[in-house]
């Protein structure tokens, strides 16, 4: 069933494991605060992060390395 929470000015989950949101789409209308890392199915932010701080321009046509 539906669970549906209003005017609340915080909700707080505490889980001993973890939480879990199995949905299609996840809406957030604001901003999102992590403690850790943000990790997709190719790698973490922080791993992103490490490879745009190392790459290099190339001039003209050349590509910019490291790639991924």
């Amino acid at each position: 069933a539906p669970v549906t929470i209003n005017n609340a000015p915080t909700v707080t989950i505490n889980a001993s494991e973890s939480a879990e949101l199995i949905t299609p789409m996840l809406h957030v209308s604001g901003d999102i605060v992590a403690g850790g890392n943000i990790t997709d199915s190719i790698r973490s932010m922080a791993e992103d992060r490490t490879l745009f701080n190392a790459h290099t321009n190339g001039s003209g046509t050349t590509t910019p390395s490291p790639q991924q």
